[in-house]
């Protein structure tokens, strides 16, 4: 490297910051060794990793090498086999003056790009064989570039960065990423892409694949029999949405991450699944209702790009399909999306209402909200009649319904535009609802099954594995399958199984609200503990929890209390450094008020 140049990424200013610069010179690194098929390997060879870092540009951020203008990245080859280089490059105007002083200070981006070139080298004649200028306000550029026929012998391939015609070196820095040379033009990374679909508040008993009474779900249903695999004993781990969510998107037991209040968040160091993914080559993408599931909540930890915002009805997924469709990149992908839809508020709709009895009570016509059901329930003292109940039954159900008509062109779309790639889908819930079984309405009140049991739908690679499981399953088994369907092993802190694996029909199913509030579900019966209160169900006999057996069952209590009491033990909150302390925005707390919280 000629003249002497250090690099700072400064997160507050969200510039690449060069210090230490004399007179401006080439920049040249080179690589002797025998170069992979990853030209920058980021896990360590050929090239330093803490010299690649993660850089941000439109909501689209990727792991980049970033070099100065002039520079020259060059390898010395052996020879050259392959036919394609893909290349992926941006500019970062870090708008770096001088002072009267002669030394380096922030000042207005008024750079004018970067040209970057592709030369090679083959017996002292260079070729350059591809070019682009680059401006400061492009977001990443990515191109394929065709490679001559095999080449023999000695081969120098040189990646080429050079300033703008106004040179101004101290402007703009160039960042290359995702270098890969290809032995076909239509090579595609083996791995499966990888969806997980969160339905939240979705409880699965109003699914018809999970024995619904009403026609809620006809179009899940029928992708679900036809291609997918049904776990029917699925639970969550918390019963509202921000600790689930971290532990769906994490692997953590909610007694390992602890974010069971408001004000917490995830963070890098609980190594969220879309983190991992990423170091491994893959493309990150996510699109949520905004809610809990922000940026600001740490959920945008490890995605490339994560959009964020309400879904309004008569929305749908399409932008993200299109996203999935027009990438141009050989890797695989990674794609998380959520939807509030089965969330109050619901919309006064009438598919589901009952011509044969018709509601004409205080809620009709109304926009269904937590807060005016509870107005209802309290008005004079009065509680909601079974016509009230009734209705806002149909009301949640009506919500499924139009949830099933989002998923089900969703579903869809992968299928046409995965036709001819491998890809497995993950539906599921972070957690279901109570709808009046012990007289509330809501989640967030207990462990009971109308709260805790959720669908969770698998559709393995290729559709090989349909039909239905009775393994007991939970939120924390997402992470471990994903890993496991990119060839990652599973980290030895993460307590959930790979669904892609035997599961063993008698492991516990956990879930953890809080210090004094935990429940476990273990061999057909069901522990809850509510502060000084032990409570017991057999699920088989009592399906819906409503007989304590734990006077009559001592023993059984006993041990299993001891077996939680161990279960949270072993897993117990990890050194994640960062205080996660939550800071919402205006627009944040506007978007979780319209949710009821």
């Amino acid at each position: 490297m000629t003249g002497l140049l250090a690099f700072r990424w400064d997160a507050e200013l969200g510039k690449l910051l060069a210090f230490g610069l004399a007179t401006p010179g080439e920049v040249v690194i080179g690589f002797d060794s025998s170069v992979p098929a990853d030209l920058l390997h980021w896990e360590g060879s050929p090239m330093d990793p803490p010299a690649v870092q993660r850089f941000g540009l439109d909501e689209f951020n990727r792991p980049a090498l970033p070099v100065s203008t002039p520079s020259i990245l060059q390898w010395r080859l052996h020879g050259l086999s392959a036919q394609t280089l893909d290349v992926a490059v941006a500019v970062l105007d870090v708008g770096l003056v001088l002072n009267t002083r002669g030394r380096l200070e922030r000042g207005p981006g008024h750079g004018d790009g970067v040209t970057f070139a592709v030369e090679l080298s083959v017996r002292g004649e260079t070729t350059r064989i591809w070019e682009r200028h680059v401006s400061p306000d492009v977001s990443w550029f990515e191109e394929r570039v065709r490679l001559p026929d095999e080449l023999e012998g000695p081969v120098v391939l040189r990646l080429i960065t050079e300033p703008g015609p106004a040179g101004l070196w101290l402007h703009d820095h160039a960042l290359w990423a995702g270098l890969h040379l290809r032995g076909e033009t239509d090579w595609r990374d083996p791995r499966p892409n990888l969806v997980v679909i969160d339905l939240d508040t979705l409880r699965a008993d109003r699914l018809g694949c999970y024995g619904a009474v009403r026609d809620t779900t006809p179009r899940i249903d029928a992708w679900a029999e036809a291609s997918a695999q049904i776990f029917e004993n699925a639970t969550s781990v918390e019963c509202w949405t921000l600790p689930s969510t971290i532990s769906m998107l994490t692997g953590l037991a909610v007694s390992q991450h602890g974010v069971h209040r408001r004000d917490r968040r995830m963070t890098a160091a609980m190594e969220p699944v879309a983190m991992r993914l990423a170091r491994v080559g893959y493309e990150t993408h996510a699109r949520t209702d905004s809610g809990y599931v922000i940026p600001a909540m740490g959920f945008a930890e490890g995605f490339d790009s994560f959009d964020y915002k309400p879904l309004q009805p008569g929305e749908d997924w399409a932008d993200v399909l299109t996203l999935l469709e027009e990438r141009n990149s050989p890797a695989p992908v990674f794609c998380f999306v959520q939807t509030y839809w089965p969330h109050e508020p619901y919309l006064a709709d009438p598919h589901f209402a009952d011509s044969t009895r018709p509601y004409d009570g205080p809620l009709a016509g109304q926009l269904l909200t937590l807060s005016n059901i509870d107005a209802a329930v309290r008005q004079g003292g009065a509680t909601l009649t079974g016509a009230d109940r009734r209705h806002v039954n149909e009301q949640y159900d009506a919500a499924v319904f139009r949830t099933d008509a989002l998923v089900g062109d969703f579903l869809d779309g992968l299928e046409r535009i995965f036709a001819d790639e491998p890809y497995l889908v993950l539906l599921t819930s972070d957690h279901g609802q109570e709808l009046f079984d012990r007289g509330s309405f809501g989640h967030g009140l207990g462990l009971h099954a109308e709260q805790l049991r959720v669908p969770l739908i698998l559709r393995h690679v290729g559709a090989t594995r349909v039909g239905r499981s009775e393994a007991p399953v939970t939120g924390l088994d997402l992470v471990p399958t994903l890993l496991d369907a990119a060839g990652l092993s599973l980290p030895s802190h993460l307590p959930g199984r790979s669904l892609l694996q035997r599961l063993p029909a008698d492991a516990p199913q956990v879930a953890w609200h809080s210090e004094h509030d935990s429940m476990l579900q273990l061999s057909g019966f069901k522990l809850i503990s509510a502060g000084d209160t032990l409570s017991l169900f057999d699920l088989a006999a009592d399906p819906r929890e409503l007989e304590d057996l734990s006077l009559e069952q001592p023993e059984l209590v006993e041990r299993m209390s001891t077996f939680l009491g161990s279960w949270i033990e072993r897993w117990q909150p990890l050194e994640i450094g960062d205080d996660g302390s939550a800071i919402l925005s205006a627009e944040d707390r506007a978007a979780l008020n319209a949710l009821g919280y």
